[in-house]
């Protein structure tokens, strides 16, 4: 597939069935900035949650730690949960990278929030929260839409290995770094 030919809305269907690194990240330079509008229940959540930052999000690190396949599918296949890293692999990307807080976290697990908590104070972490993670319920795609948004909107992203962290990406220039089976990789 050659991704230049892609227009945007395709990009978002290649990005979401194909492997990140496949990704060509020239690509959502060309798409970032294309005319998408949310409906004004997702403005208005997302402006609301804004509202209750104590930084502007733009001066946090965005995270995404993936865990919704095992929190709401019995029956995932061992692919996909390894393609999901531990937390400490976030916590030594954060480290080699030389990050400092505040952080807006991005997962649907409440064990990596207190891990992260834990480690570097709850003063430090925002999370938006979502009222569920599965994607058969309308509120939880459209809470699950404002965290992608409220991602792409911080300076600089740490990701993993799926949909979501790509799908950030055509909504921001911002650096990003994927937590990886082989290592930290970097996509600017």
């Amino acid at each position: 597939v050659k991704t230049e030919y892609l227009n945007c809305q395709e990009s978002i269907c290649w990005m979401t069935r194909y492997p990140i690194e496949n990704v060509d990240y020239n690509l959502r330079h060309k798409c970032h900035k294309f005319n998408f509008k949310p409906n004004i229940k997702v403005q208005h959540r997302t402006n609301s949650f804004l509202e209750t930052l104590k930084q502007p999000i733009e001066s946090h690190i965005g995270i995404h730690v993936r865990r919704g396949d095992i929190s709401y599918r019995p029956n995932i296949n061992q692919h996909n949960i390894n393609r999901m890293r531990p937390t400490y692999e976030y916590f030594d990307a954060i480290d080699k990278l030389g990050l400092k807080p505040p952080f807006f976290l991005c997962t649907e697990c409440n064990l990596v929030h207190r891990e992260f908590c834990d480690k570097f104070g709850t003063n430090n972490i925002s999370r938006y929260g979502t009222s569920g993670y599965r994607l058969d319920h309308k509120e939880d795609i459209i809470d699950s839409l404002v965290d992608l948004l409220l991602l792409s909107k911080t300076k600089l992203i740490i990701g993993s290995h799926s949909a979501f962290s790509a799908a950030s990406l055509l909504f921001t220039d911002a650096p990003f770094y994927m937590v990886h089976p082989d290592g930290l990789k970097v996509n600017l």
